[in-house]
């Protein structure tokens, strides 16, 4: 079982190893849980933190959520969550969506999206401090 925080009651965050082999880069990344997503997204705080140099990056793509849209760039990744046993460690091999840094988004929070989240079974009860995820399969 993966364990998650509620730093405020109303934002869930998980922690994770951020990989990105291409580039050589990686960080431990606490990732806002985000339903509304059906991607991963680095924002530009946590990239920098990594080691990503954005002039490094291609496959540039765009994205669009409630916030607006936003220009990312699409990198092979591998993000690492460790379970509550201290061992088990789950790996998952994505895309991941690179945000383009821009003059609001760089103190945004990384998001874990739906691709990484349907592969959990997730418990949220912010009032008791009870965020955990089951895993049921990686990628």
């Amino acid at each position: 079982m993966i364990i998650g925080s509620f730093p405020d009651i109303w934002s869930p965050y998980v922690r994770g190893l951020l990989v990105v082999p291409r580039l050589a880069a990686w960080a431990h990344v606490r990732f806002l849980i985000d339903t509304g997503s059906t991607i991963t997204l680095i924002h530009p705080n946590d990239a920098r933190r990594a080691g990503i140099r954005f002039d490094q990056l291609r496959g540039q793509s765009g994205t669009r959520g409630i916030g607006g849209s936003a220009e990312t760039f699409v990198e092979p990744a591998v993000l690492y969550f460790n379970d509550a046993d201290g061992v088990t460690e789950y790996s998952y091999r994505i895309d991941i969506a690179i945000a383009e840094p821009d003059a609001d988004n760089y103190d945004y929070p990384s998001l874990l999206g739906m691709d990484i989240i349907s592969c959990w079974y997730t418990e949220c009860d912010p009032t008791n401090d009870i965020l955990q995820f089951t895993v049921r399969r990686i990628l």
